[in-house]
């Protein structure tokens, strides 16, 4: 399925937005505040417009768990399809490991000629698991929210994956003398 997944920008706008919509005067702390414990989805600021509505503002800010919970039951249900295929979802840990990652790093560490990864990287980004940086799009970087759910499984790194960041490393230290 496709996921939208907003920016921090992105979220201050729309909370911004959608809490005039619903005639609530949130002042600029007030809207700092919210957004900055959202995690990109729509449906989240959403959620946290209509708790601000409803409880008010002081109330909201007490139960911002429910805030956060309801982002990461997002989270879970798109991530939990790939921990069903163990290699989809060593995949995405080893994309989790980097800030950000070239396609070409990732290919000379998961063979190149594997077609698989390349469809897997595409839904990712159709998902919006991961985003395209770069001019011309040439690096891959993992959503932070999925990222840290992700990481916090404590999954090992395979060592095939291992054995190739080594080996790149070593090559990369050895050719930069």
């Amino acid at each position: 399925f496709l996921l939208l997944l907003l920016t921090k920008h992105e979220r201050l706008g729309l909370l911004r937005r959608y809490s005039e919509l619903l005639k609530l005067d949130l002042s600029g702390d007030h809207l700092k505040f919210f957004s900055n414990i959202l995690q990109g989805f729509p449906e989240q600021v959403y959620y946290t417009v209509h708790l601000i509505k409803d409880l008010g503002v002081t109330e909201a800010k007490r139960n911002t768990t429910s805030i956060v919970d309801f982002g990461f039951e997002k989270v879970i249900s798109l991530v939990s399809q790939y921990e069903k295929d163990e290699e989809h979802f060593n995949f995405l840990y080893f994309l989790c490991k980097f800030e950000f990652i070239s396609y070409e790093l990732i290919f000379e560490i998961v063979e190149e000629e594997n077609e698989t990864y390349r469809n897997l990287l595409t839904e990712f980004i159709r998902s919006a698991i991961c985003e395209h940086l770069g001019a011309n799009k040439e690096y891959i970087r993992v959503n932070d929210t999925i990222k840290n759910y992700v990481l916090r499984t404590r999954w090992d790194l395979p060592n095939k994956y291992k054995i190739k960041l080594k080996k790149h490393l070593d090559i990369f230290f050895k050719e930069s003398k």
